[in-house]
């Protein structure tokens, strides 16, 4: 028991870890998509942490009890649904990342002109998922802390 509770990250670590990879992908994406609605982007900010939300929650409901998603779609649907469900959405984590990273950098370009060359951008991009990586290898605590 005293094993299992030292693997356990808590409810602030995994805030932080939430809360990070929230305001990660809300920060360099979300106002892109919203500009355009003007005072209605309040709205659609409303709208998109809701989504989020339940994302969020439906996802937690899956995995608990040790499982994955993928065992539980294998049960309600077999295997090859769960496989392609599960192929699915690594790559969607993979495609993901480097979006985010691409936005960043940009971003930071924003900030620096100097930084606005293609290749800069790139260069900052795949530094940063170079990082993050490294951070991620250390452990989820190491994340979390970040």
């Amino acid at each position: 028991m005293a094993e299992d509770a030292k693997q356990r990250i808590g409810l602030p670590m995994t805030l932080a870890l939430v809360l990070g990879s929230i305001i990660g992908a809300g920060v360099f994406m979300l106002p892109v998509s919203l500009a355009p609605l003007g005072w209605n982007a309040a709205i659609g900010w409303i709208v998109s942490g809701s989504g989020a939300v339940c994302l969020a929650y439906g996802l937690s409901r899956l995995t608990r009890g040790g499982q994955g998603i993928q065992a539980h779609i294998e049960q309600a649907f077999g295997a090859v649904p769960a496989f392609i469900a599960a192929w699915s959405f690594w790559c969607a984590a993979w495609t993901s990342n480097a979006a985010l990273a691409i936005a960043a950098a940009s971003a930071l370009s924003r900030i620096n002109p100097w930084l606005s060359d293609p290749a800069i951008v790139t260069s900052v991009a795949v530094s940063l998922v170079a990082v993050l990586t490294f951070v991620n290898a250390l452990g989820i605590r190491s994340a979390g802390q970040m």
